[in-house]
Order: C-alpha cells, then sequence, then structure tokens
C-alpha cells in the first residue's frame, strides 16, 4: 500500500521502539517524510525498510543519543535546508532503584539531558524557524519531568 505524500517533514526523536514506533507509523500513514532520531540505528534500519515497503514513506535516519549536550545542535544543522513541520519530541528513558542508594548519578543526569534538556534545546532551535514562517507543530510527550 503506496501513501499519498503530503510534502511535509516530520522529525521524531525516541523513533525506534514504543510510542515513537508507532507515531513513526501514523506519520508515515498520513504521508509524511521522516527524520528519524534514536540512538538504535539497528531498530531505526528495520523501521525505515518497514515503512518504506508499506507505505513508500522516504526515511532519512539521524543516529544520535540525547544524553549528550551537543545532540541537539549537531541533529539541527544535519537538517539544515529542511523546512521541519512537525517536531516530535518523544525521546526518553528512566532509571530504577532507590534513589539514595542503588541508582547511579552520572545515569541520572545523562536521562535528565536526554529528557529535558536536549528536548528543550531542539524546542528551541526548530521553533524559531517554525515562527519564522508561521507554520508548524510540536508533540511534546510526557515524561518523568512533567
Amino acid at each position: 500500500m503506496e501513501t499519498q505524500q503530503n510534502g511535509k517533514t516530520a522529525l521524531i526523536t525516541g523513533a525506534s521502539s514504543g510510542i515513537g514506533s508507532e507515531l513513526t507509523r501514523l506519520f508515515a500513514k498520513d504521508g509524511y517524510a521522516l527524520i528519524l532520531v534514536d540512538r538504535d540505528e539497528s531498530g531505526m534500519s528495520q523501521l525505515v525498510y518497514n515503512l518504506k515497503n508499506q507505505y513508500g514513506t522516504q526515511a532519512t535516519l539521524i543516529t544520535k543519543d540525547l544524553s549528550d549536550p551537543n545532540s541537539p545542535e549537531e541533529i539541527y544543522a544535519q537538517t539544515a535546508g529542511t523546512t521541519i513541520d512537525v517536531l516530535v519530541n518523544n525521546a526518553g528513558s528512566g532509571e530504577y532503584g532507590q534513589f539514595a542508594t542503588e541508582t547511579n548519578i552520572r545515569r541520572e543526569l545523562a536521562i535528565i539531558q536526554a529528557n529535558a534538556t536536549s528536548l528543550m534545546h531542539l524546542t528551541k532551535l526548530y521553533l524559531k524557524d517554525m515562527v519564522a514562517r508561521n507554520e508548524g507543530k510540536i508533540l511534546m510527550l510526557g515524561s518523568e519531568v512533567s
């Protein structure tokens, strides 16, 4: 089943599994070109293959770990020249265990970077372009930071 392309592009973080994978499928079904950001390259390759076969969707993979503070600027630079019509801030992870004695502070700080700081940074970067065009949408999915 080939889907009619709508000429718009969605950038989706955390696209390889869970809610991100389902949102990716829905945007493909609606005819969006996709830019998929995730740290799991192998899961993304299979997803892109499936989307191309099922919907005829063009997808670009960006393998980045949003716990790296440089990743938002690098993603933005990689998408320069592409109009991002929809930004989906879906990436996120968590840590389990007793905070006082079982969890690792380095891991927790990386989670905050990925779940909050990097997503806010991506929003700031793409929102200025959307405001300049007077068009665009941003979907923020909840996390423990909510």
